[in-house]
């Protein structure tokens, strides 16, 4: 059971009844599972702490009484002095000895900065080392020395966790995929297996984020005859395409197959004028995108890439307010790439586009200068603001992303006027980072 066990106690009077000991009651200290504590047979002493005669239940404690002086019902584990360790720096390496090797993990009693204290932390099987680890025993074993730094402490619950790794591991960020075409090929690393398929972390093209796809084995490159056994080793390095992508629910396919006869497809639409309309149906659509896939003149279809700042004139809030899957809409080609299938649309007409936005007049200006903008629209990331340049030359569109949002700007609004920051300009991709928060000089 996940949250306690059941225990037959013998009362003074020869009567047995049945019990529950709750995971709480165990011990002094977190108890994160059962079956680390306690076997089947084992014989332990309880207290009884309530019964509940018309339900038929009764609740154990292995806890000594607060109140008596006796000894204590069960053994109590010494986790040490962690209040040593609450204000260590995570970036600080600790000398630590593997005090309990687990399955899925293992307990390290660490020696905190002053050399004296130690505390007992629980390094997780992925914070033990970098590459793939398929079990703890591959890696550690009882009394081995290691070097740990601190993710966090928790004085209330009497726990810390450590890691054995350089850096601590990202957060997956499945959104930095979402522009990805299906064409590009990615560096990924595969980590575990299942019965059909690997499990691929994948590194998006900005070089930072990364996302955990699955790798299905009938989508490896010349492994049709491999449905059922493992077809790479964990840790291999492989190349991988994006099949399809959920951000919303965080899932993504990804295969090692080259289909080059799909890029055919974006090709039609290379000779297309920017100014002729074509017929698309709406497929995914989240809050700031939505996939349409669009036919050509010669009649072949491929998926292109819609931003909800193209759905109309004027400001769009939420694209999902706007449009549904397979609605039948009228677009026009903005680009097409060919080599990576990727195509952006637009259904505004040439007279609502406008003049480009003026992201080179941002570039080289002092990060301590603030400029007038507005919100355009917001994402799961952030927000887009529209920014004033100087000497008035037009306004440009930059990303406010939460992590760059002061403390008077948590909730924005559309159409609300804001103060922002430049922080980095990219005139080659159009693209202008912006913030709220305030400079040192500012206070």
């Amino acid at each position: 059971m996940d949250f306690g066990v059941f225990v037959t106690v013998t009362l003074p009077n020869g009567v047995s009844g049945a019990g529950l000991v709750h995971l709480s009651q165990i011990r002094a200290g977190f108890v994160e599972r059962v079956e680390d504590e306690l076997q089947v047979g084992q014989q332990i002493r309880v207290r009884v702490v309530s019964v509940d005669v018309d339900a038929g239940k009764m609740a154990l404690s292995m806890l000594a009484d607060a109140g008596s002086k006796s000894r204590p019902a069960a053994r109590v584990v010494q986790r040490g002095n962690l209040s040593a360790f609450a204000g260590v720096s995570p970036d600080r390496w600790l000398h630590g000895r593997v005090s309990k090797p687990l399955s899925y993990g293992a307990f390290v009693t660490a020696t905190a900065p002053d050399g004296v204290s130690t505390a007992d932390g629980f390094v997780h099987v992925t914070q033990i080392r970098d590459e793939f680890l398929q079990s703890t025993a591959d890696e550690l074993v009882k009394d081995q020395q290691v070097r740990v730094r601190v993710l966090s402490v928790e004085l209330d619950r009497g726990r810390m966790n450590l890691t054995m790794r350089d850096e601590p591991r990202q957060s997956a960020n499945f959104s930095a995929f979402a522009d990805v075409a299906p064409y590009e090929w990615l560096d990924g690393k595969v980590g575990r297996t299942s019965k059909n398929s690997h499990i691929v972390r994948v590194k998006a093209p900005d070089g930072k984020s990364y996302a955990d796809g699955m790798l299905k084995f009938r989508r490896i490159a010349d492994a049709e005859t491999v449905r059922s056994i493992a077809y790479f080793q964990p840790g291999q390095r492989v190349r991988v395409r994006v099949e399809s992508l959920d951000v919303e629910t965080g899932k993504m396919k990804v295969t090692t197959k080259d289909e080059p006869w799909v890029q055919e497809r974006y090709a039609s639409f290379t000779s297309v004028p920017s100014y002729q309309w074509l017929t698309g149906k709406v497929g995914k659509v989240a809050d700031t995108y939505a996939i349409i896939r669009v036919i050509a003149p010669n009649g072949r279809e491929a998926n292109a890439f819609l931003h909800f700042k193209d759905a109309r004139g004027g400001i769009v809030e939420n694209l999902m307010a706007e449009l549904e899957r397979g609605q039948e809409v009228k677009v026009r080609v903005v680009s097409v790439k060919v080599k990576e299938g990727k195509m952006s649309v637009t259904m505004r007409g040439i007279e609502e586009t406008g003049p480009p936005s003026a992201v080179s007049a941002f570039k080289n200006l002092s990060p301590d200068q603030w400029f007038h903008g507005q919100v355009t629209g917001r994402a799961k990331f952030g927000a887009f603001i529209a920014v004033s340049a100087p000497g008035g030359g037009g306004t440009a569109e930059g990303v406010l992303h939460h992590s760059q949002r002061g403390e008077h700007h948590a909730d924005l609004k559309v159409a609300q006027q804001v103060m922002v920051r430049v922080v980095s300009v990219d005139i080659a991709a159009g693209k202008m980072n912006v913030t709220t928060k305030p400079t040192i000089s500012d206070f």
